[in-house]
């Protein structure tokens, strides 16, 4: 809405003609102007006398201004020299969320879903730029005619917690714990922000506004708000966003996959399109996929890296570890500023774009490795049956694998190729070329070459119904980008592999999932990704997978530091699919991201057990 300018209101910002106020906050304002073809556009005014902001702006518009705008305002020039530092931008024609809201009441099913997997969707853009909103809130969602649009990005005055007095409507109510106590925002924060829109869209009031700003503060950091009025499968991924500790936050793009898994039943064109962006193309297929072994290396991975805790998701940039799994030698290494990514927008658009019903739906700033895996279309397996640890576990308890012993292999030998012989286990079958497999120094290795690599090994003589695989693994070097450890459970000759996927991020994150692969290296999610508090792939890791039973046969996995207590089970499901339910043989596999720039790495796997579950 357009609302009349007021007597000290310019008249013109450079060649733009000011036209009326769209909006004002604490200490800026938005002006409704034409360009000197006429078209519309909104200019954001900044804080009259704010250094910070002015500065901020100056290093962060190059990036601002390659953001993709399809779910976003396009950033079109910007004045940063004259009193009042401004920014023009698309104008959107379009109610703001708070605006429908307050007056038609909260959203519900489709309108909903649209709101959810749209803003997810420009946040996901915004941070893979490598910048943070900063404001995002209901006010500056726009509900265009062509799809929400998310604006006000990059060009926001952030108050710190001292300074937060006054009235608390407006954007206090949707800052993050972390900006309240001082700290700086980030994408972390935003997605924060994200949540606590959304249930203000579901509910038609923010989580946390309150009468006075103490309140306001007092609430975002102490209280967990009520999630019962989503609807069910939406609240997981806002309790998520909505986590009071910034590090246990998904990303944008995670929070982007969740939704269009949680609603896989749910027909939509628009959540049909961004499932659509997500399936791999035919013939890409990396890894193990080459040798036709099942191993459970390939789709996944592509869908871990796009899941996984991308560079930008926490810092704004995309960056090295300090270390790599174990790695040798000082902590360090260099960072790679968010502008490396900048030229891979507008190319990741041109392949990653799908259209329906009026919103582009973009998924992939990263390029066909982030394609994830999905079921093969026309898949009549059932759903997975999310099932609890075992009875009695506590987490961190030390459960320790049971049952009777069926190999145990520390590899203390040599082997030049492959990995001999297993003791009671017999020999390993491992992928090609062999030359790539060796043991020597107490440890099986494993080493990709290049880029897009994988490997694998397993225990033909080991076909079992139940098994409880745990090993060690780590590798030689850091690695400059996504590694991918898979722990084999069952593999099915003739049908495929259960498996417990663990994804490893240039940041040092480490995720999980398990996974079910079919025959044509299809790989489908059976339980979420989920990123694991406080392990890092700088140290050591291990591995745990128990597959028992059929019709259903029952899956677990824990992951965690070598050398620390065991937890309890922190992935667990059920699964009846068709094929796998039946004996199998137990391995490893491994993928490197066609994005790593320092291959050749060598994965070192060591202390490896195998038992039968009772």
């Amino acid at each position: 809405m357009t609302h009349p300018l007021k007597p000290d209101d310019p008249g013109h910002f450079g060649e733009y003609v000011v036209a009326g106020r769209l909006g004002e906050g604490e200490r800026a304002a938005v002006y409704l102007a034409h360009d000197p073809a006429g078209r519309p556009v909104a200019v954001k005014v900044l804080p009259r006398g704010d250094e910070e902001a002015r500065e901020r702006l100056s290093r962060e518009l190059p990036a601002v201004r390659e953001v993709a705008s399809f779910c976003t305002a396009r950033v079109l020039g910007a004045s940063l020299d004259g009193p009042r530092p401004y920014v023009v931008s698309e104008y959107v024609d379009g109610q703001s969320l708070a605006e429908r809201v307050r007056g038609g009441g909260p959203l519900h099913g489709g309108d909903l879903e649209r709101v959810f997997v749209g803003t997810a969707t420009a946040l996901a853009a915004i941070h893979a730029a490598g910048v943070a909103h900063r404001d995002f809130r209901p006010g500056n969602v726009l509900l265009a005619p062509d799809g929400p649009r998310v604006v006000g990005f990059g060009i926001v005055w952030q108050p710190a917690a001292g300074t937060l007095t006054g009235d608390a409507t407006g954007t206090p109510a949707y800052l993050a714990p972390e900006q309240v106590q001082g700290h700086e925002a980030s994408p972390a924060s935003d997605v924060f922000a994200w949540g606590a829109t959304m249930l203000f869209a579901a509910t038609g009031h923010s989580p946390f506004d309150a009468e006075t700003v103490p309140v306001v503060v007092g609430r975002i950091l102490n209280h967990d708000p009520d999630l019962t009025p989503l609807p069910p499968r939406l609240r997981d991924v806002v309790a998520g966003a909505l986590a009071k500790d910034p590090g246990s936050r998904p990303s944008a793009r995670q929070i982007l996959l969740s939704l269009i898994e949680s609603t896989a039943a749910t027909p939509s064109p628009i959540l049909d399109a961004a499932r659509a962006a997500l399936t791999p193309e035919p013939g890409d297929v990396p890894g193990a996929s080459r040798t036709g072994d099942v191993t459970g290396t390939t789709g996944a991975h592509r869908a871990g890296e796009a899941a996984g805790v991308a560079g930008v998701s926490r810092t704004g940039e995309a960056g090295n570890p300090a270390g790599g799994i174990g790695a040798a030698g000082p902590a360090g290494g260099s960072r790679t500023g968010s502008r490396s990514r900048g030229w891979l927008i507008g190319a990741a658009v041109a392949g990653a774009l799908v259209a329906a019903s009026g919103l582009v739906v973009w998924l992939n700033p990263l390029g066909s490795d982030d394609a994830g895996g999905q079921a093969a279309p026309g898949a009549t397996s059932p759903p997975a049956r999310q099932v609890p640890a075992s009875p009695g576990a506590t987490a961190g308890a030390g459960t320790g694998q049971t049952g009777e012993p069926l190999v145990t292999d520390d590899f203390e030998r040599a082997v030049p190729e492959g990995f001999g012989e297993a003791g009671s286990g017999g020999a390993w079958a491992v992928g090609s070329p062999q030359g790539t497999y060796a043991v020597k120094g107490g440890s099986a290795r494993i080493t990709l070459p290049a880029p897009g690599t994988g490997g694998s090994a397993h225990l033909p003589a080991v076909r079992e119904q139940r098994t409880d695989l745990a090993f060690t693994f780590s590798t030689d070097k850091t690695v400059n980008g996504w590694l991918f450890v898979t722990a084999v459970g069952r593999k099915v000759a003739g049908a495929g592999a259960y498996s417990a996927h663990l994804t490893l991020n240039p940041e040092g994150d480490v995720g999980l999932q398990l996974m079910r692969t079919d025959l044509k290296n299809t790989e489908t999610r059976i339980t979420p990704w989920r990123k694991i508090p406080g392990l890092t792939s700088r140290s050591p890791i291990r591995v745990r997978v128990q597959v028992t039973g059929t019709g259903p046969t029952t899956l677990r996995a824990k992951v965690w530091q070598a050398g620390t207590p065991e937890p309890d089970w922190q992935a667990a499901t059920t699964d009846t699919t068709a094929g796998l339910q039946a004996t199998g043989i137990p391995g490893v596999g491994t993928y490197l991201s066609r994005k790593t720039v320092n291959a050749p790495v060598t994965l070192i796997l060591d202390d490896l057990v195998i038992t039968r579950p009772a």
